[in-house]
C-alpha cells in the first residue's frame, strides 16, 4: 500500500516522541518534508556505528552469568545473538573481529564455560559470531534443564520455600480467623445460654416490666 506524503507525515507526527520529535519538529508541519524528516532522523539516530555501540554497551552492562541461574545464560545468549544480527543487518562487521569485545563477552561467563570456550578459541580463529553460535548451543542445552518459577498459592505446606511456608501459614491463619468468627459462640446476658439475646426463651417469656 502506497501512502501519500500527508498520510506519512501524520504517522510521523503520531509516532515521534522526545528527542526524536524535537530534532525534526520544524519540518513536521509540511507534508512534502517527509523525505527530509526521514533523512534527518537517519543522520541523528540511524547511523550504524551509534546503533551498534549502544547495543554493545547494553550487553556489557548485563550481570555476570551464573551457572546456578540457567536463565542468565539464556538471556545473555539472546543479547549477544541480537548484537550479531544487528551487525549483519547493518552491514557493519568491523566489531566482529574486535578482540576487546570478545574478551569482554567471555569475561561474563562462569569459569567452567570460559574453559569450554577456551578449547574452541585455541584451535580456530574466533569472531563474535563464532562466540554467539557456540553460546546459543549452551543456551539451548540450558533451556532443557531450566524450570521457570511460577508464583502459585500452595495447596499444602509440603515442599515449599520459607517464604512459601510463611505465605501458606498466613493464608491458613487468616482462613481460621474467618471461620472462628463465623462459628463463634455467644453467651446470652439474660440466661448465659449459647444464643443471641433475641432468641432467648427466658427473655421472651418475661413481661414487659420484668424486661
Amino acid at each position: 500500500m502506497n501512502f501519500s506524503n500527508a498520510e506519512n507525515m501524520m504517522r510521523l507526527q503520531r509516532c515521534l516522541k522526545g528527542r526524536a520529535k524535537e530534532t525534526v519538529g520544524a519540518l513536521l508541519s509540511i507534508p512534502d518534508n517527509v523525505e527530509e524528516v526521514v533523512r534527518a532522523l537517519e543522520r541523528r539516530f540511524g547511523r550504524p556505528e551509534f546503533v551498534i555501540s549502544s547495543m554493545i554497551m547494553k550487553v556489557e552492562a548485563m550481570s555476570v552469568v551464573k551457572e546456578e541461574k540457567m536463565n542468565s545464560i539464556i538471556d545473555f545468549s539472546n543479547a549477544v545473538r541480537g548484537l550479531v544480527s544487528t551487525m549483519e543487518c547493518l552491514s557493519s562487521l568491523g566489531h566482529m573481529t574486535n578482540p576487546h569485545l570478545i574478551q569482554g563477552l567471555v569475561a561474563k561467563l562462569p569459569p567452567s564455560l570460559r574453559l569450554q570456550w577456551g578449547a574452541i578459541a585455541a584451535v580456530e580463529t574466533t569472531i563474535v559470531k563464532t562466540f554467539s553460535n557456540w553460546l546459543a548451543n549452551i543456551a539451548d542445552a540450558a533451556s532443557f534443564v531450566w524450570t521457570p518459577r511460577y508464583v502459585t498459592k500452595p495447596e499444602n505446606s509440603a515442599n515449599v520455600s520459607q517464604q512459601g511456608k510463611w505465605e501458606y501459614r498466613k493464608h491458613r491463619e487468616t482462613t481460621l480467623t474467618v471461620v472462628n468468627k463465623k462459628t463463634a459462640s455467644f453467651n446470652c446476658l439474660v440466661c448465659s445460654g449459647s444464643h443471641l439475646i433475641p432468641n432467648c426463651k427466658k427473655l421472651n417469656d418475661m413481661t414487659v416490666d420484668d424486661r
